[in-house]
């Protein structure tokens, strides 16, 4: 079967900056429901039309392709005593944006009583090359495609995840956890304010 509109994709990957240092190699095969429903970046998907499975390919993104630039008003520097106790670089914070939806504030640094925190992708700014094969290709189920994503396992997780970039556990206002960067599911977002 062919890469078309309504089949579900699973791919492996790697992801390479501009220089060509590894970023992240996908630990298993990751599938996305094809077809403009915004599960991966669009030149990925035009790269991948028509294609069939034992397909591989290397496709460069740049900033504005990816995760955007950086957006140096997404670093906010709060008091630390807004924060609960135990604050810790590498926590995360849940924001809000201009538009209500959704940020995730990283903590990048504190400095005595300010906390800065940066709500830019980890990758905003940066050219990205992804090392792509095609691992399998099927046709939807009317359900995927009602629910604009793949089904199953880890492919639902990643699909009733899109757009976030971490995964976390909240512990009052301040959240805590690991990145689990889904490089195939653009994370773009309007200008946030923490709340």
């Amino acid at each position: 079967m062919q890469v078309t509109k309504d089949a579900v994709v699973t791919l492996s990957y790697q992801v390479a900056d501009g220089q060509g240092k590894l970023l992240e190699t996908s630990p298993e095969p990751m599938a996305y429901l094809h077809g403009g429903y915004g599960n991966t970046f669009e030149k990925i998907e035009a790269a991948l039309e028509g294609q069939q499975a034992g397909f591989a390919t290397t496709v460069v993104l740049e900033p504005s392709d990816a995760f955007g630039e950086r957006d140096e008003s997404l670093v906010q520097t709060i008091s630390k005593a807004d924060f609960p106790p135990g604050v810790k670089v590498g926590g995360t914070l849940r924001g809000v944006a201009d538009d209500g939806g959704e940020r995730i504030f990283t903590v990048v640094k504190i400095k005595g009583p300010q906390v800065i925190l940066d709500g830019n992708h980890p990758h905003a700014g940066k050219t990205l090359r992804f090392s792509l094969k095609v691992e399998d290709v099927q046709a939807a189920s009317a359900e995927e495609v009602a629910h604009g994503h793949a089904h199953g396992a880890i492919v639902g997780l990643m699909a009733d995840n899109a757009c976030a970039w971490a995964a976390a556990s909240i512990a009052g206002d301040v959240v805590t956890g690991s990145y689990s960067i889904n490089f195939l599911s653009p994370a773009r977002g309007q200008r946030l304010r923490a709340k």
